[in-house]
């Protein structure tokens, strides 16, 4: 027998006045803790709330309760307690939420627990819905316009029909991933820009982060395993084309609010395709590998082949998961499509892409083991899973065939539909095949039943239905033709909704279509919605799991992107399915694109990668935006403060969500995915460079490309006859400073707003301080205008101008005084790409822009000299012919007795020399002595662009090409030039390696480390090219007291490093791999590897604005994909 356990002390008896005011102001404790410490825990109501007609009541489960029962009755009145809502759980106790009518008979509610169950618990898995009957004869899925949908399931994306029984009784259940998974009230989220995020939704208004697995870029579909697992298919690396390429499947136990890696499988390739059938993973992945093979005479050589690894593993011990069997196809395609029996993987037929040679694999092994059954070479190419049903011993496939040897183009393509008998499943048997839709391409198709549904595409989109009750003799029923294509089809009963594209008027519009196929041979389109202006598109369109359709509220989400009058659109569209009509209500907008909405007791749940929204659908017209979770935001620039991170985001990225412009976030260096404070800069400005200086922030903003672009405006005409004054120019240049006194806390104590009218758009600059009080910006990349060629000076008819347009960055400093940071002020504005000129006799000074680009970083000197280089290019003009003097008998005067000869022929006039460009390198140096009055020296030639001083400047260190005195190009060279404030006077010059990937860098010490690689051919005996070896070194370089560069030590680094860099005084190398080195550098002339790590997921990063983890490692800012701490390992 169960004891039930309750009494007087866990109901909840409230009168009616006390419940009215209950549900009118919320949360009221109705429970006191028992008397006597030795009596059992007993399950409480919480609290109870009004939810507009509803009671939602929160009841404490303790653990050992498996069932829940609330009780109600009226407060007047006979009547005893009835059971109201039932919830079964698990027995590990915690809170749950009842939603009750509000109505008389509830006025009085108390609650039970009981331990056991009367019947065993599958006794009550069976289903609660049962079908009447229907008197007009009609089969009626949905009640008509304006009514209430009755209820029933979302997407079935499932389609296998086949149940196999297995060892123990019972059916295994095929599942696919999906990006999140709602569970016990939690969601789980494979964050594709962070990792896993397990989210609770207990309170729906205010979901909240509970925990976190960072695995950026790895990834993100997944399943749920049991209640306290997850399986998250994940890739290690970019380079599937290789074998080392790896996939993995990581199961994380989630049990707690911190998830936890319990155990993984390794998984050749790139995971394409898998399928969760009960407790056996099956994996169809992309895979590159070398194999051997035998030639004719007898020898063994390698080949690389590409293919399809079907991989089965045992997850039913999630903490040891277990690898099963592998096989391996030659072809790509990676289409899957599963009963609990069977799996069917498509490939392309090597050298016959439009073939498809379909695999048949019986998994009805619970374990996971796979034996092939048999190969099915299809008509076509079979294009999804949507194409492929077993049902009754019969598979169906759908192809799509191509006739390379058609006259008409339009004609070469065709359907075709076979159906085979698997009763042998070793030797499938050809059934029937049915051919349709000559000339056009194949789309959605989705199986109901004893019916396919089939769309195909010319000019308008042809609905087909075909009859498969007899397989042997498929037949067409019914033809439907509408504008457009559907990708996928959801049927309804004796309706269809459909997504697809609307092509009316070229405008290729998302697309959701309802169809009436009550009569097969006559199906209508009675109703159609278009999202977008122009050119939209949703990700439903080939992912069917965007695709939100939920019959039983009379609800589609829709999320999609696009043009309309207000800009561009990101948003989940809200659409009423009635049984008649579509019509489109409220929408749900985004900053970044939304991938998935579904509904969530009476919320609707939409989640973007960067947002999750909990949105009150009650009007659906207005819907309501309750509850926000900033998922992931991009950080562009990291600071540490202490145990502080400041994570900045320019704000140049409108796409993923950065319309508001910049932002700083506040995290902590234990855990930088959790927000602490945050600020929106209040400029929509681009931010430039950001530079901590004690305890403040100093933050720069230049104007952003739209910002610098503006869309036209047309001239208006003149009013009253006079022109009107142009408007005053909008501020483009600001300073904000920040306080940190109190972090996390973040305040703005000051701003200067600056207008700049040769600012570009999108500059960075980096920061210097010249002194305490001066705040140095250089300008080291972004955009300008180069300017048009309106002052000419016409030397063989061209400008003294280089081309018109827009450029590289420019070379402008600016600098602020900062000595009290509440009141910045601008001290002076340098920008070396303009130069003064005259105007006119009155002396007035004109700026224009001079011909130099490719401004090298700026370097400040400890004497207040500021070091910069950039090219520039002059017109030099051919040189002039002296005239020749006329002959004496030029001027003769002609004799009238003299025969008249003819005249003789003009020569053809001699063309004019042309003249020429001449690109050089050019040093620029600013005194900042004072910061007030900078003064600006005259430009002295260098040999390349500057990359590094030392000896306070006296040494100039440089890169760029060498041209010979025919001006032919010599190689590219490194350079090392003294510099005495007039001239550069070259010292020494080391010929840069003709190789890559190589990289430099200059210590202020005149250390020179070179790192490249050296690529040397291998033959074999008859001659040919075996292999090419790659080596890669690292070489240390020094001027000796001579004058000339040394060679200090070399090293071989194990793999190609790509890119060199000075973090925080330390050398760091990243390779083609992801991965990163620390090069010891203390010693130049004992060079030696001090660290290792590697970045785990599949995107590419650079160092540019890494910073040092106090020698222990570095921060990466990722962009989309958040901050990431890489930690040395010896």
């Amino acid at each position: 027998m169960s004891r039930s356990r309750f009494s007087e002390n866990n109901l909840a008896v409230i009168p009616a006045l006390i419940a009215i005011l209950a549900l009118l102001v919320g949360i009221i404790p109705v429970t006191a803790a028992p008397e006597n410490p030795d009596t059992p825990v007993r399950p409480e109501i919480v609290s109870i709330q009004f939810d507009g007609g509803e009671v939602v009541v929160t009841v404490r489960a303790p653990k050992g309760i498996k069932k829940v029962t609330l009780e109600g009755r009226p407060r007047l009145g006979s009547g005893n307690w009835t059971p109201r809502a039932i919830k079964r759980v698990d027995g590990t106790g915690g809170l749950l939420v009842f939603r009750l009518a509000s109505s008389k008979s509830n006025e009085l509610l108390r609650v039970r627990g009981d331990e056991k169950e009367t019947l065993p618990a599958a006794f009550y898995k069976g289903t609660t819905e049962f079908n009447g009957q229907v008197e007009n004869g009609s089969n009626v899925a949905m009640v008509e316009d304006g009514g209430v949908p009755e209820p029933g399931r979302e997407n079935d994306l499932n389609s296998s029909d086949e149940k196999s029984e297995v060892d123990g009784g019972g059916s295994r259940e095929v599942v696919e991933s999906d990006i999140w998974s709602f569970h016990k009230n939690k969601l789980y989220f494979f964050n594709n820009l962070r990792g896993l995020q397990v989210i609770d939704l207990t309170d729906k208004a205010n979901p909240v982060i509970k925990g976190m697995l960072p695995m950026p870029a790895s990834g993100e579909q997944m399943y749920m395993l049991g209640d306290d697992h997850v399986i998250l298919l994940a890739r290690d690396g970019c380079n599937w084309w290789g074998n080392s390429a790896e996939s993995q499947a990581i199961i994380v136990n989630v049990s707690n609010d911190t998830p936890i890696i319990v155990g993984s499988v390794p998984v050749k390739g790139y995971i394409r395709e898998s399928r969760l059938v009960g407790t056996a993973l099956y994996i169809a992945s992309q895979v590159y590998r070398q194999t051997e093979v035998v030639n004719k005479n007898g020898s063994i050589s390698t080949r690389w082949e590409h293919g399809t690894q079907v991989s089965s593993f045992d997850v039913k011990n999630p903490s040891k998961p277990s690898a099963r069997d592998t096989l391996f196809y030659n072809g790509y395609n990676n289409d899957i499509y599963a009963t609990d029996k069977f799996l069917f993987v498509s490939t392309a037929v090597p050298k016959q892409y439009y073939k498809t040679d379909l695999r048949c694999i019986d998994i009805s092994a619970p374990d996971g083991s796979m034996n092939e059954a048999a190969t099915i070479r299809t008509a076509g190419r079979v294009a999804d899973k949507f194409k492929m049903r077993l049902a009754k011993g019969t598979l169906t496939v759908i192809s799509e065939t191509y006739n390379r040897n058609g006259n008409n183009n339009r004609a070469r393509w065709e359907t075709t539909l076979e159906t085979f008998s698997l009763a042998n499943p070793d030797k499938p048997e050809a059934l029937g095949e049915l051919r349709l839709a000559k000339g056009e391409r194949l789309f959605a198709t989705r199986f109901d039943a004893d019916r396919v549904y089939i769309v195909t595409y010319e000019r308008i989109d042809p609905l087909w239905i075909v009859d498969l009750s007899d397989p042997r003799e498929p037949v067409i029923k019914g033809e439907l033709e509408v504008p457009g294509w559907s990708t996928y089809i959801q049927p309804l009963g004796d309706r269809l909704v459909s997504i697809g594209v609307d092509d009316t008027d070229n405008k290729r519009r998302v697309a959701v279509s309802l169809f009436d196929v009550s009569d097969v041979t006559k199906p209508r389109l009675i109703d159609k919605v278009t999202m977008g202006d122009r050119w939209s598109w949703s990700e439903a369109q080939y992912d069917e799991k965007a695709f939100t359709v939920l019959p039983h509220a009379g609800l589609i989400l829709v999320p999609y992107q696009g043009y309309e009058g207000t800009g561009y659109a990101k948003k989940v569209q809200i659409i009423d399915l009635n049984k008649k009509t579509l019509k489109k209500r409220g929408v749900i907008e985004h900053a970044l694109q939304p991938r998935r909405a579904t509904e969530y007791q009476d919320f609707i749940m939409s989640i973007s990668g960067q947002e999750l929204l909990s949105v009150d659908a009650t009007n659906r017209d207005k819907p309501v935006v309750k509850g926000r979770v900033e998922l992931a935001w991009f950080v562009d620039q990291i600071i540490p403060v202490g145990d502080y991170l400041l994570q900045l985001a320019r704000g140049s990225n409108w796409y993923f969500g950065e319309q508001r412009g910049p932002s700083l976030r506040v995290a902590t260096k234990a855990d930088p995915d959790d927000t602490l404070g945050s600020l929106i800069l209040e400029h929509n400005a681009y931010l430039s460079g950001a530079t901590v200086r004690g305890d403040k922030l100093y933050l720069l903003q230049t104007q952003s490309y739209h910002a610098a672009n503006p869309k036209p405006v047309p001239e208006k005409g003149e009013e009253n006859g006079e022109e009107k004054p142009e408007p005053e120019p909008n501020p483009n240049l600001f300073l904000t400073v920040v306080d940190l006194a109190k972090l996390p806390a973040l305040s703005v104590i000051s701003e200067v707003a600056l207008v700049d009218e040769h600012m570009g758009w999108n500059n960075q600059f980096k920061a210097n301080w010249p002194g305490d009080g001066s705040l140095l910006w250089s300008n080291k990349g972004g955009h300008r205008y180069w300017g048009w060629p309106w002052i000419m000076d016409d030397i063989g008819g061209m400008p003294d101008i280089w081309w018109p347009g827009y450029g590289g960055g420019a070379g402008q400093l600016i600098c602020f005084d900062v000595a009290d940071p509440a009141k910045p002020a601008l001290a002076s504005n340098v920008n070396l790409s303009v130069e003064d000129e005259d105007e006119n006799e009155e002396d007035k000074k004109r700026r224009r822009y001079v011909s130099r680009w490719n401004f090298s970083e700026a370097i400040l000197n400890d004497n207040g000299l500021v070091y910069l280089s950039s090219q520039h290019s002059e017109y030099l003009a051919p040189e002039e012919e002296e005239e020749k003097p006329k002959d004496d008998d030029e001027d003769e005067e002609e004799d009238p007795d003299e025969p008249i000869e003819k005249p003789k022929p003009k020569p053809e006039p001699i063309p004019n020399p042309h003249g020429y460009w001449v690109t050089r390198y050019e040093l620029h140096v600013v005194d900042y002595t004072d910061p007030a009055d900078p003064v600006v020296r005259d430009t002295v030639a260098i040999p390349g662009s500057l990359i590094g001083t030392s000896h306070g400047g006296a040494l100039l260190y440089t890169n760029g090409s060498h041209w010979d005195e025919k001006r032919k190009w010599d190689g590219n060279w490194f350079d090392a030039s003294s510099y005495d404030g007039l001239e550069a006077h070259l010292v020494d010059s080391i010929e840069q390696p003709n190789s890559w990937p190589q990289s430099h860098v200059v210590k202020s010490d005149g250390i020179l480390f070179l790192l490249f690689t050296e690529r040397t051919k291998v033959l074999k005996e008859d001659g040919g090219v075996l292999r090419y070896d790659t080596q890669p070194y690292l070489q240390s370089f020094a001027l000796d007291e001579n004058g000339k560069f040394t060679l200090l030590d070399e090293i071989e680094p194990e793999k190609d490093i790509q890119q060199l860099k000075l973090i925080g005084g330390n050398l760091v190398g990243m390779d083609n791999r992801r991965g990163v080195t620390l090069f010891d550098t203390t010693d130049p002339d004992a060079l030696r590897v001090a660290g290792k790590a590697k970045f785990e997921g599949c995107l590419w990063f650079n160092l540019e604005n890494a910073v040092d983890n106090n020698g222990g490692g570095i921060w990466l800012p990722l962009g989309q994909y958040g901050a990431a701490r890489i930690d040395w390992e010896d």
